[in-house]
């Protein structure tokens, strides 16, 4: 289910309509669980151990070379294997027609400016750019029987990657240091649904069949795209709402690293050359795999069992008023246990290749119960940074207000409240409507007050709101910022 993002727009005209949106699903949830809170991320490690040991010997060491935390590490690990598996691989969960996933990721990496993360890069990336160059030879494409020009995209109009798509068997890896990607589709001619169609079917396989004037016609059977990106937190602010209310963003599993900057070592240390061979001959052993379909990988009845208390506990947390159900969430939690079968293909495929092992018939196209339960640890790893990833989907500001609102409905300890008489008491901190419906809106979104919709624009001052009652007897004092405390005289 990709339910719409609520549109944040409070101007005049469209005022009501955006309070309407967020409060008044507020309104039909019931008080069934807690509030989103503000700062409940507390960083959850990536689990290096769930890695093949291969992968996980070359995360702890670029982690330790680049002095970078091991989550962006892994992650672009991940992020590589899919690069090398995509398209040759799917699970088929049951027999017959049914649930098929692939095993392409899309990874978006939120670090600050100077943390490192072009480095981090570099050392992971460099197997996959050395077979790139690799296959512009001819005579080895025709040896390894390669159907590829290339892999790798960077600075790439919606356009351009539908052309690439057609030109290279339909498989192409976005990969990024600099988060280009958004600055494309922030561009007026490119954000639109129509533009982001490319960036939603490739993520999933969908057919699509491109016509336009002056062009020639081109069919996409089963587009394919990898994506890792990494942007400063400060992009996932900036982003306009069509991109989670479209599913965009729900694609992705988010990392947060956490910095060490001010506590990092000064030695100048390298990745182990024959580690690094060996992490090169695994990526490049996939690589060099060419099947004529996809192999299907099947699940042991033990994995399945795995992944089925797995989605039975999970499910239970996309209820209305838990954590998972609210906002952005609610689209990005829909896909989680998809996600965690795909991570689960690719660590089975790159424990086969650490072993050099064949594909061919004598490769276990079963995945074990053990891979299946190190697939759920990293799933239950990118859940955490989800939730920390939405809190980023709004600008400071904007948070700031929020929570300022919040403290004062903690503090004035009622339970309903006339529009009205709450602006009335904050409007000398927002200073216009607007600010102040855009706080409503986050505070309901997050599952902190719910309002009764009766009025019509102009009776907006008329509607009811109500706070959660996990918020009284919660006295907590209010300081509004920027503003300092009344001398005696003034008092």
């Amino acid at each position: 289910m990709e339910d719409e993002k609520m549109n944040h727009n409070t101007s005049p005209a469209n005022g009501y309509s955006a309070v309407d949106s967020a409060l008044s699903l507020s309104k039909e949830t019931k008080w069934a669980g807690s509030p989103v809170q503000f700062e409940f991320f507390e960083h959850v490690e990536f689990p290096v151990d769930a890695l093949p040991e291969t992968l996980a010997r070359m995360t702890d060491q670029v982690s330790d070379v680049t002095q970078t935390s091991v989550d962006a590490a892994g992650a672009v690990i991940l992020s590589m294997i899919s690069v090398a598996a995509a398209r040759k691989f799917i699970v088929r969960l049951v027999e017959g027609e049914g649930w098929v996933e692939k095993n392409n990721l899309y990874v978006l990496i939120a670090m600050p400016s100077g943390e490192r993360k072009s480095a981090i890069y570099s050392h992971l990336s460099k197997p996959v750019i050395e077979f790139e160059r690799m296959i512009e030879n001819p005579l080895f494409r025709t040896e390894h029987g390669i159907r590829v020009q290339r892999y790798i995209t960077d600075d790439v109009t919606p356009q351009a990657l539908i052309q690439q798509l057609s030109e290279n068997d339909e498989r192409m890896a976005l990969l990024s240091t600099e988060g280009g990607l958004f600055d494309n589709l922030n561009h007026k001619h490119y954000g639109n649904q129509a533009k982001l169609d490319v960036f939603l079917r490739a993520f999933t396989g969908d057919r699509m069949v491109i016509d336009r004037k002056n062009t020639s016609k081109i069919i996409l059977n089963d587009p394919t795209l990898t994506m890792c990106i990494f942007v400063q937190p400060s992009v996932l602010q900036a982003l306009p709402d069509r991109y989670t209310g479209q599913g965009f963003m729900g694609r992705f599993l988010y990392v947060l690293p956490p910095s060490k900057r001010g506590h990092r070592t000064t030695e100048i240390k390298s990745i182990p050359t024959d580690l690094f061979q060996s992490y090169r001959e695994l990526i490049h052993h996939i690589m060099k795999f060419e099947p004529a379909a996809p192999v299907e990988l099947a699940l042991t009845l033990e994995a399945l069992n795995k992944l089925q208390e797995f989605r039975e506990w999970f499910e239970i947390k996309l209820r209305d008023g838990e954590e998972l159900s609210h906002d952005f969430l609610r689209s990005w939690s829909e896909r989680i246990p998809g996600q965690i079968v795909r991570i689960a293909s690719l660590l089975h495929v790159s424990e086969q290749a650490m072993f050099g092992m064949p594909f061919d018939d004598s490769f276990e196209r079963k995945i074990s119960e053990e891979t299946m339960n190190k697939a759920i640890a990293l799933g239950n790893y990118f859940i955490a940074h989800a939730k920390a990833a939405f809190g980023c989907f709004k600008s400071n500001l904007e948070i700031e207000d929020a929570k300022y609102l919040l403290e004062v409905l903690k503090r004035k300890q009622i339970q309903k409240y006339k529009r009205q008489e709450l602006w009335s008491t904050v409007k000398g901190k927002f200073g216009t409507a607007e600010k102040f419906d855009s706080a409503l809106i986050i505070l309901a979104e997050r599952g902190f007050l719910r309002a009764d919709i009766t009025k019509s624009l102009r009776g907006r001052n008329g509607m009811s709101i109500e706070c959660h009652p996990d918020l009284i007897d919660r006295v907590v004092e209010v300081i509004p910022p920027h503003t300092k405390p009344k001398t005696e005289q003034e008092g």
